[in-house]
């Protein structure tokens, strides 16, 4: 939702909206972005049983397909990207702190991990709001009608997703330790634990395993 304020400007010239219903039409790609956001949280907790790093690869593609569909002129179909970005945006927000409780040792939690996703969401409004400095100055119609910048402003998240996306295939391979040990899957749950305990020995990871069982 945060990107919809400093593209505002750019897309009211270039969708040609009237200047009677500019409000309405802002009003109607928040609104979306925010419906999307709502549900996208009730259904992240819901299918997130069925595993915590699918969940976060399936919406991070969700994501993506919802940044492209932002880039068209056309009112009808921004609104239903904004909408299906703030749907995955839901549900990964109600996915990565279930991944980092169940993974984080309690002692280590407050060393910045416990506020990480709250601090990345600040961060990514921070940005968007920055970005919007890019973008040509109000009074200058004619180059706020031709300029695309804030297609690479709605751009830029899916280029996170797919960077979080090859993370979750080719580095972070396990889900979270908590999943792991509630799936019985004991060898993904003690390669966690090794990545959590690395200077320890293969005892420690047995010892630390069957304290979660």
């Amino acid at each position: 939702m945060s990107l919809n304020g400093p593209c505002i400007n750019a897309l009211k010239y270039q969708l040609e909206w009237p200047d009677d219903q500019v409000d309405n039409y802002t009003t109607l790609l928040n609104s979306a972005s925010i419906a999307g956001l709502a549900f996208g949280s009730i259904i992240g907790g819901t299918l997130i049983k069925n595993g915590r790093k699918r969940i976060v690869i399936f919406f991070n593609i969700v994501l993506i397909i919802g940044s492209i569909m932002s880039l068209f002129l056309n009112t009808t179909l921004l609104a239903c990207g904004r909408f299906v970005f703030g749907f995955a945006s839901g549900a990964l927000v109600a996915a990565t702190p279930k991944i980092i409780g169940e993974t984080i040792p309690g002692h280590v939690m407050d060393n910045g991990y416990g506020a990480s996703t709250n601090l990345s969401i600040n961060a990514m409004v921070m940005s968007s709001m920055l970005l919007g400095l890019g973008l040509p100055d109000s009074t200058d119609i004619d180059s706020l009608t031709s300029t695309s910048f804030w297609k690479v402003m709605y751009l830029i998240p899916a280029a996170v997703s797919a960077i979080a996306i090859f993370f979750n295939i080719y580095v972070h391979t396990e889900d979270s330790l908590n999943f792991h040990v509630a799936q019985g899957d004991k060898l993904k749950a003690l390669a966690m634990i090794s990545k959590l305990y690395p200077k320890e020995n293969e005892m420690t990871y047995e010892k630390v395993y069957q304290r979660l069982v």
